[in-house]
């Protein structure tokens, strides 16, 4: 008997956490302040790899609509998290509330985890319901629900080779630009070439296993910038990759 009734919690279990249901163990960031979801962007997960991401959810105590030329405030009862959509394979969400629901003026947070070999962009769709103790059409419904939907987009990167993207915005217009790259090493040797092959800058950066995104700002690498033509190099110890760089600076 015991041993059934053993089982019978251990299904329970899986249940709740499949529908994100289970307590989450995060902590809410405590430099989230203004109302939003942070951060603005999920992080990149790594195919094959285990991946936890912790999102806050900052409640306002209030809004203001504009209802026949003025300006109403109208208090938030509660926001919270009716589902996420579009998340890969393996992956489940959980929260710090029961009900995936915050009072307003509060803020709560979100634990996204999972794991999966398959690479690719993920559309995900946080489908957000909010209550107000009014009813004000066309902003609620009758019973004071407005249901929106926070959509963002999910990176899971294939890591079994170096992976290095063409530098945006190229031109680069006030000597400013990222490169993105991925990368199983953390020390990438980066060059900076001009036209004639000769190398500008040489130095070794520092990231983490995965997407990175190198941030490059020629003005303060080289002193003084001339629009035209430049090359860059990416080299993980066992691989390198060449590409073009375009100066136009504007007058």
């Amino acid at each position: 008997m015991r041993f059934s009734f053993f089982y019978i919690l251990v299904f329970l279990y899986l249940w709740l956490a499949m529908s994100g249901k289970i307590f989450s163990q995060c902590t809410p960031d405590p430099l989230a302040i203004a109302p939003g979801v942070y951060p603005a962007d999920i992080p990149h997960a790594i195919s094959g790899s285990l991946f936890v991401v912790v999102m806050t959810v900052v409640v306002p105590a209030d809004t203001v609509v504009a209802v026949g030329g003025t300006n109403l405030t109208v208090p938030i009862d509660s926001i919270g998290v009716d589902s996420i959509r579009g998340l890969p394979s393996g992956f489940r969400f959980s929260s710090n509330s029961r009900s995936n629901f915050w009072r307003g003026g509060t803020k709560g947070c979100l634990k996204i985890e999972g794991q999966t070999d398959k690479a690719g962009i993920y559309n995900v769709v946080f489908k957000l319901r909010g209550h107000t103790p009014i009813t004000l059409p066309p902003y609620t419904t009758a019973d004071g629900f407005v249901i929106y939907d926070y959509q963002y987009k999910m990176y899971v990167d294939d890591i079994s080779s170096f992976q290095v993207q063409q530098n945006f915005p190229n031109p680069c217009y006030n000597g400013k630009t990222g490169i993105t790259y991925i990368s199983v090493h953390q020390n990438i040797e980066f060059r900076l070439y001009d036209y004639s092959g000769n190398v500008l800058v040489k130095k070794t950066i520092k990231g983490n296993v995965g997407s990175n995104t190198y941030e490059l700002d020629l003005a303060n690498m080289l002193g003084h910038v001339s629009n035209g033509l430049y090359f860059y190099s990416m080299d993980d110890g066992f691989e390198k990759v060449t590409r073009k760089l375009i100066v136009d600076m504007i007058p």
